[in-house]
């Protein structure tokens, strides 16, 4: 996905778009205490530009005989 509205399709997000411009409000006004969702959608910022999205994953690993182990002593 190249942009905003197709990311959110290609995840079945329809709110991303939405979410984004709460985020980068956030994020370039730290000290401002209102909470996003109470501000008119035309006061914040909009992202219009390319995005790039990086695939990643993580995954933990334990051996069950591991007493010392997730949940163990």
């Amino acid at each position: 996905a190249q942009t905003v509205a197709t990311l959110a399709k290609e995840v079945d997000v329809p709110e991303l778009p939405c979410l984004l411009q709460y985020f980068l409000f956030s994020q370039l006004n730290p000290d401002d205490t209102c909470d996003p969702e109470d501000i008119p959608a035309l006061n914040l910022p909009r992202h219009k530009g390319k995005l790039q999205v990086f695939n990643s994953a993580a995954a933990m690993f334990y051996a069950p005989s591991d007493l010392s182990g997730f949940g163990r002593i």
